[in-house]
């Protein structure tokens, strides 16, 4: 189509070259001839009086569409509502789904020219109007997956772009002949079209001496605000707020004039830097128009405080507070209120001054205050009514409750409600409440409580929120000059005296002064050679004071180690490594380190919780990576990277909390002693001829072991092994890890710890891209919350996967604990937003789809109700109606019925499921042709009632938004879901399912115009629906639909059966395999695993992370696969069982206590029982510092243990005796011999002493001492000593082993022997739950402090460490003497 045709109009040509070549490569597909016709660049005003532009509007044979054009360059991934794309230079951009946006318009575009045409008498003329996205970059490619996809199209001849081609959509005719748009239809949808007033695009729309800007910067209730320059001074900028009336409703315009009206002039006369003033009111052909002062920089504050709220210190954040304060005290002195106060109608000017001015916007909704202190009736400028209209959700979370009963609400005391609570967002980071509602019922008879969201705030800072938020207003704070003192009081708390200084920093605790004009903050922890105190400096004048760490020798033997980590420090300059900020210091006699803080938790405490949710796992593993990469860059090898010895704070350039690495004490150890550093990290391969010394891959391996424990919770295992001891490979599962990233993960891992170093990563950057690449396929956070019952049915019960949260989303939840959507509503507001580790993107998505299911899950009614509106009614109520009414005649046939329909067990224990024909029959005592017949005499009555023909059409839409089929339980929930229902299970379900069978009966009874079809299974109870096409002549039918689900099924089964199971990824690509019937609508990955089970017939069911796992699966499997989710919790027996059952809802049930208990030691999972909390969790591990060389510290399974109670540890020596148990016990080394003799004597033990053993049988040999003390130098390549091991293992290992059978409960003491001669085995076969005992074993075993029992720096070989290890605290030894 040429561009000077009459069938392509286009006033105004684009300014942007970008959007000319678009259009270009739009006509050049499109041919020069009826019924084509092209309008570019267009606007339309809508029904709502909103501006629509358009690109194109374009007719072709097969409808009219509304394009959408983007030039995109770069990599685009999304789905149905986020994308993401990248940039070529390598930025990430995220973008809403322009389809969503392009759809809008085109409804509204339908809604304006169907208005035209039944004013025109044309009505039947009006043509369906469609949406498409024209993506016209020629550097593009586009990964959408199956949903984002639709509508959305490509450059013709591109297939590498992976997009379809908009040349062939639109000169494709449609498939129905009837549907196809000829000549003279195609003239008569031109007409329609332009008498609907479809307009060129105005490009400088003015007011006054203003050009506004194209697009609106702000929406609200009836107005919009544009930006606008001066046509003579471009460098002056105006906002310009338009208050629509053009198509308002004819009662509201008199309200929205007067608040134009008021908003002008309530503004005139006040001059204050933080009141926006109104230049102009100005009559408009959209309405009222009023011009205001604004600045390009200005940022509004909830945008600002997202950008910057995590940097800011209390005393920004106290100014902010103080200044917005002092900006309502003037007004209120000039007696104006705002009434509407939140964070949107307040902007930064100057956003990146340490102190920013504020400016406060939007007085519609003022009123002026009374000029004396009694507050008495004023005009409607004074004290507005009807402003309701201007109250938006957004308004309401900041506004006090009275505003929504009172007739008048005084407008000062309204400002100071609302000023506490944007004080809340400013320190909390959060609203008080996610809806007007829910602040409400937190203020009723209190205040909102700071304190509850945020830890260490000042009392005064508290008290004074509080009392400005109070529910009563006659409770509240009287003045914003009160709340303002309270403000000062805050200050005075934070500025009072200083404590005097003391002198030794090992003595020291919080608040202590220290030399050097330190004072400590608190104590980080404590290791062999040092003390970590974190301090705070004395600041000089108008600077704030910094927070570093200080190490502390513990005595002068460590000041060498001290002084070799400075000098490496010296030589590092990264933001992502600890810098050293003076040269090592005295402080009270003593050497120290004065460094920077690396963050206020390590990923260690982090990890304590379980492992990392995703948006954490993904950043802090580039973090590591990259910060490896640069000590290898330096020649610097950490030698001991670890969780405990990396934290996270913000970065300087994004503010993002990102890893950080500390302690160094390890680094300049000689490569030779390869044994340096934590058992479970060090590689576990070193050692032999080939890597006889520390080398770089094992660096790499150390942090490869890291990064697995920060994506599972545990350390690597390499089949509950010894790795130098088998041959096999690192063992992994892809249950192990988040589903969304399972199978990379299991590749990544599988590579990273390989035996064979140059099986592994050779560089850190190959590491580097290949992480990166993992979560590149992760959709960001942020996905838009779908409307109710689009997609799924959404009960208390459902699990979270169901719902439209992102992958991101689901693994933070998961790792709060959160598995169904009752999980997420019943938790607190504060909870959600002071969670840790959740990235503020994931964080809001969380929150806006918590408010979004609030609104959209049913609750249970207390009664039946009745209900006029056939399409409201409930689930109750319609089931009632599809029995005829109870009379001495029909009673039979009701019961019948009732049976039939899931409302009676006519007599029996079970509700049945679309019960077969014969089952009602033997139920009921009747025959089968008996009940066919009676069955084919209900449909008439079914036929005419109106509420089932309600839900004929609800389900017919359910079915046209979940793929077309659905088992007759998913749209039996569904209905409850939409409807609500207060019957108690099972009934509800049965009910719901009969309603279901009455719909789907009357259907099936109009034959061909039939829109359902339905498959049943042989010998079950399970009942697919299809959809019929609407188009008697498709091709694809319902049973053609039906089939593809039973193959999914049949397939799903093969799936359901492999050992280990698929990941999600896996499963989806498999069963994608399968070809689709042609015209199957797109279906999301979840909804083809959900209709893959549901045609499997009852062998398979997906649960909610979308894993597909066999129906009644063993419930020792299902506790395995759930582990992830269960480390570091801490939760009551029946919490276990419902967490596995949330997983699994099909699998076996786990067992009640103490069965339950002996499962979890089964499975290896590391939860104990607190007897006295009734609690199954992960003891504590006190931080610590890592700082001996040559030593090992660190666990076998990855689970650190913590200090017990003395009774509890008399309970658990009791359990382990009465259970013929094994247990390591730990005790300090001063405390062995005591402990020991404790053990001995109140548990009735016979004590085996491995060592006086084996000196025994060695000296009982004959052979010269002198001779085996020389060969016994440790040395795995010497000739002699591996003889001596030889020697052990045949003549003094029978002999411990001889000993280790004994029938009484044994102690087991000086075990080191059994490590230095590799003869671990027996303790393993000790441990092992499996090997029958014939009475208890301890093992003895000296350590430093609570950590996993290690014997000559190798660990005991446990199977469960949670259950086998024990520390002896102090007071139970005591108790013992």
């Amino acid at each position: 189509m040429r561009e000077d045709s009459p069938r392509w109009e286009q006033i105004n040509a684009s300014a942007y070259l970008h959007e000319q070549d678009g259009l270009r490569e739009l006509a050049s597909y499109l041919p020069d001839s009826d019924p084509y016709h092209v309008w570019a660049n267009v606007e339309f005003v809508a029904g709502d009086g909103s501006i629509n532009e358009i690109d194109a509007l374009v007719l072709t044979p097969s409808g009219l569409y509304v394009l959408e054009l983007k030039h995109w360059q770069g990599e685009l991934r999304g789905d149905g509502s986020q994308w993401v794309r990248r940039a070529p230079n390598s930025r990430l951009i995220p973008e809403d789904n322009p389809y969503v946006l392009a759809n809008r318009k085109a409804k509204r575009l339908a809604s304006l020219i169907s208005h035209y045409a039944r004013r025109q008498g044309r009505a039947a003329a009006s043509p369906y109007v469609a949406a498409a996205v024209f993506l016209h970059a020629k550097n593009l490619t586009a990964d959408l997956d199956a949903i984002g996809r639709q509508h959305v199209y490509g450059l013709h001849g591109r297939a590498e772009s992976g997009l379809p081609s908009l040349r062939e959509m639109l000169l494709a005719q449609p498939l129905n002949p009837k549907h196809r748009i000829d000549l003279d239809r195609g003239r008569e949808i031109v007409e329609l079209v332009k008498g609907a007033k479809i307009r060129p695009s105005v490009a400088n729309r003015k007011v006054g001496q203003l050009i506004i800007h194209a697009r609106p910067m702000a929406e609200g209730p009836d107005w919009q605000d544009f930006l606008a320059a001066h046509m003579l001074d471009t460098g002056l900028l105006r906002r310009v707020r338009f208050y629509l009336t053009s198509r308002a409703a004819e009662e509201d315009v008199p309200a929205i004039r007067s608040a134009a009206e008021r908003e002008f002039r309530l503004l005139q006369g006040i001059h204050h830097p933080g009141i926006a003033g109104a230049h102009d009111l100005v009559e408009h052909a959209w309405g009222p128009a009023v011009v205001f002062d604004h600045e390009k920089d200005w940022v509004r504050l909830d945008h600002w405080l997202v950008q910057r709220g995590d940097r800011l210190t209390m005393a920004q954040r106290l100014h902010l507070i103080g200044d917005l304060a002092e900006i309502i005290d003037y007004a209120h002195s000039r007696r104006l209120a705002h009434r509407a106060l939140h964070p949107a109608a307040v902007y930064v000017c100057d956003p990146d001054a340490s102190r920013p001015r504020l400016v406060v916007t939007n007085w519609q909704t003022g009123g002026r205050l009374p000029a004396g202190t009694r507050m008495t009736r004023t005009s409607s400028v004074s004290d507005p009514s009807g402003l309701e209209l201007f109250f938006d959700d957004e308004v309401r979370r900041y506004q006090a409750p009275e505003v929504a009963t009172a007739t008048r609400p005084h407008g000062h005391q309204l400002d100071v409600f609302s000023l506490g609570t944007i004080a809340h967002r400013i320190f909390a980071g959060s609203p008080p409440a996610s809806s007007a509602e829910e602040l409400a019922t937190a203020v009723r008879d209190s205040g909102v409580n700071l304190a509850a969201a945020v830890d260490g705030m000042p009392s005064a800072l508290v008290d004074a929120l509080y009392d400005a938020t109070r529910g009563d207003p006659a409770q509240r704070l009287g003045s914003v000059a009160a709340f303002r003192s309270r403000l000062d009081r805050v200050w005075e708390e934070l500025t009072a005296p200083e404590p005097e200084p003391v002198v030794d920093p090992l003595t020291a605790h919080r608040g202590d002064r220290l030399d050097m004009g330190l004072t400590v903050v608190s104590r980080l922890g404590a290791g062999a050679t040092a003390v970590a105190l974190l301090v705070k400096e004395d600041a000089a004048e108008g600077e704030p004071a910094r927070e570093l760490v200080l190490k502390v020798a513990r005595d002068e033997r460590h000041h060498d180690r001290l002084i070799a980590e400075a000098e490496t420090l010296r030589q590092l300059r990264h933001p992502q490594v600890v810098a050293l900020v003076k040269e090592p210091i005295e402080v009270g006699g003593r050497t120290s380190l004065l460094m920077e803080s690396a963050g206020p938790k390590t990923l260690a405490q982090d990890l304590r919780d379980g492992r990392l949710a995703l948006d954490l796992l993904g950043r802090y593993g580039r973090d590591l990576l990259e910060i490896v990469a640069y000590l290898d860059g330096e020649g610097v090898w950490h030698r001991d990277l670890k969780p405990a010895n990396l934290a996270a704070r913000p970065r300087p350039k994004d503010k993002q909390r990102h890893l950080c690495v500390f302690d160094f004490s390890l680094s300049s150890t000689p490569a030779d002693q390869y044994q340096a550093g934590t058992t479970g990290y060090i590689d576990p391969f070193l050692g032999d001829p080939r890597r006889p010394r520390y080398d770089a891959a094992a660096e790499r391996f150390t942090a490869a072991v890291t990064l697995f424990e920060m994506a599972t919770g545990t350390l690597p295992e390499w089949g509950g092994a010894n790795p130098a001891s088998v041959s096999g490979e690192v063992t992994l599962d892809p249950a192990m890890f988040d589903q969304a990233v399972a199978d990379r993960m299991v590749d990544f891992f599988g590579r990273a710890l390989a035996r064979e170093a140059g099986d592994r990563f050779h560089t850190v950057d190959e590491m580097l891209d290949t992480w990166r690449a993992i979560f590149r396929a992760v959709p960001p956070a942020g996905a838009t919350p779908a409307e109710p019952g689009a997609a799924a049915p959404i009960t208390r019960m459902s699990p979270l996967a169901v719902t439209d949260l992102t992958a991101r989303a689901r693994s933070a939840l998961e790792r709060l604990g959160f598995v169904t959507v009752g999980d997420l509503l019943d938790a607190p507001q504060s909870e959600l937003t002071r969670a840790r580790n959740i990235p503020d993107a994931t964080r809001k998505e969380i929150l806006a789809q918590a408010r979004a299911l609030r609104a959209a899950v049913a609750t249970p009614a207390a009664a039946p109700a009745a209900q006029d509106d056939s399409g409201s009614q409930a689930i109750e109520t319609l089931c009632a109606a599809l029995l005829p009414a109870e009379t001495s005649r029909n009673r039979k046939t009701r019961t019948t019925l009732a049976v039939l329909l899931g409302q009676s067990s006519g007599g029996g224990d079970t509700l049945l499921h679309w019960p077969t024909q014969s089952e009602v029959a033997r139920f009921t005592g009747q025959t089968q042709p008996q009940v066919s017949v009676l069955l084919r005499k209900q449909i008439t009555p079914w036929t005419e009632d109106a509420g089932l023909s309600a839900v004929r059409d609800e389900i017919v839409g359910l079915l046209d938004a979940r793929g077309s089929v659905m088992s007759a339980v998913e749209i039996g929930e569904a209905l409850v879901a939409t409807r609500g229902s207060y019957t108690p299970e099972p009934k509800r379900t049965t009910q719901a399912i009969g309603l279901v069978r009455a719909a789907v009966e009357v259907e099936l009874s109009l034959g061909g115009d039939a829109r359902v079809a339905i498959q049943r299974f042989r010998q079950s109870d399970t009942v697919l629906v299809g959809r019929e096409p609407d188009d008697p002549a498709a091709e694809t039918t319902a049973a053609d639909l039906l089939g593809y689900v039973v193959a999914l099924g049949d397939r799903s089964a093969v799936l359901a059966a492999a050992d280990p199971l698929p990941s999600r990824q896996r499963a989806v690509e498999d069963l994608r395999t399968l070809p689709g019937p042609a015209g199957m609508p797109a279906v999301t990955d979840l909804r083809l695993l959900q209709l893959a089970a549901a045609g499997s017939n009852g062998r398979v069911d997906v649960n909610a992370q979308g894993q597909l796992y066999p129906d009644r699966m063993a419930a020792d499997r299902a506790l395995r696969l759930t582990a992830g989710s269960l480390i570091g919790q801490r939760l009551n027996a029946e919490e276990v069982r419902d967490r596995v059952r949330a997983r699994f809802p099909r699998a076996e049930p786990l067992p009640l206590r103490p069965g339950l208990t002996d499962l979890l030691r089964r499975c290896a999972v590391p939860l104990t029982w607190n007897a006295n909390e009734r609690l199954y969790g992960p003891p504590e591990q006190p931080s610590q510092l890592t700082g001996m060389t040559g030593s090992r510290t660190g666990i076998t399974g990855g689970t650190l243990i913590g200090t017990a109670q003395p009774d509890e540890v008399a309970a658990r020596l009791s359990t382990v005796i009465d259970r013929h148990a094994f247990l390591a016990v730990l005790t300090s080394l001063r405390r062995l011999t005591a402990v020991r003799r404790a053990l001995l004597d109140r548990l009735d033990l016979v004590e085996v002493d491995v060592t006086a053993l084996l000196l025994d049988r060695l000296r009982g040999l004959g052979y010269p001492w002198e001779t085996i003390v020389k060969a016994d130098n440790g040395s795995a390549t010497d000739p002699d000593f591996r003889s001596l091991v030889e020697l052990v293992q045949h003549d003094v290992v029978p002999a411990i082993r001889e000993a280790l059978s004994a029938e009484s409960p044994l102690l087991i003491t000086e075990a080191a022997p059994l490590a230095r001669y590799g003869q671990m085995q027996l303790l393993q076969e000790l441990a092992d739950p499996t090997r029958p005992r014939p009475a208890a074993r301890l093992l003895l075993v000296p350590a430093w402090r609570p950590e996993p029992a290690l014997l000559d720096g190798v660990p005991v070989p446990l199977t469960s460490p949670a259950s086998q290890l024990l520390w002896v605290p102090d007071g139970w030894l005591k108790a013992t003497v």
